[in-house]
């Protein structure tokens, strides 16, 4: 038990899976935003040149949210990397356990 908000630790599995759920919310969330300035620039090539709507400093602006989505995206990935290194991690350990436990089986019989 943590003895500061007396909940029962959570194991490195659920960690994990916890980990993997709030990557993929993320992912989510900057797709969503990323289909919104898609949309806004779809929406910006419908305007004729003589348009005000349409300058050059809307399109500059949606460019520069398509970059901190892309920058965002990008960090995920790391995530998702460092994620999967770990489950590695757990999962040799858990496939060494059993060796381990089958080896120490075969010496006492």
């Amino acid at each position: 038990m943590n003895k500061k908000n007396k909940e029962p630790q959570k194991t490195i599995k659920e960690q994990l899976q916890e980990s993997s759920r709030m990557i993929d919310s993320s992912i989510a969330f900057w797709e969503q935003q990323m289909d919104v300035v898609i949309k806004k620039m779809d929406e910006a090539e419908e305007y004729p040149d003589w348009h005000p709507e349409k300058t050059e400093e809307i399109y500059h602006k949606l460019n520069l949210d398509m970059q901190f989505i892309l920058k965002r995206l990008q960090n995920e990935e790391r995530e998702i990397d460092t994620l999967e290194e770990k489950t590695n991690r757990l999962l040799a350990d858990k496939i060494f356990k059993k060796f381990k436990r089958v080896d120490g089986n075969k010496k006492k019989g």
